[in-house]
């Protein structure tokens, strides 16, 4: 198991695995590592939102139940207008 957390790997550079891999070496102390976590998911979602900005027919729709009912036609709209 000890091998999964080699720093190395591509899926422990994802945010919160990195973070908390500097913490568990004693590289960071624990308040430092939830702030780091917060502040890159932030610095993350404005680069999505940045790009998103740029691309042209993107259509939001608000996670829940809703989207369950709204998805399947959009992707359907979607595909009949290709």
């Amino acid at each position: 198991a000890a091998e999964c957390l080699d720093a190395l790997r591509e899926s422990m550079k994802a945010i919160g695995y990195k973070e908390v891999l500097s913490f568990l070496d004693g590289e960071i102390k624990y308040e430092e590592m939830v702030e780091l976590i917060k502040k890159n998911s932030r610095n993350y979602a404005k680069r999505q939102l940045t790009f998103l900005r740029g691309m042209e027919n993107v259509n939001y729709v608000e996670a829940g139940k809703t989207a369950e009912n709204i998805i399947p036609g959009k992707i359907k709209e979607w595909l009949q207008n290709g």
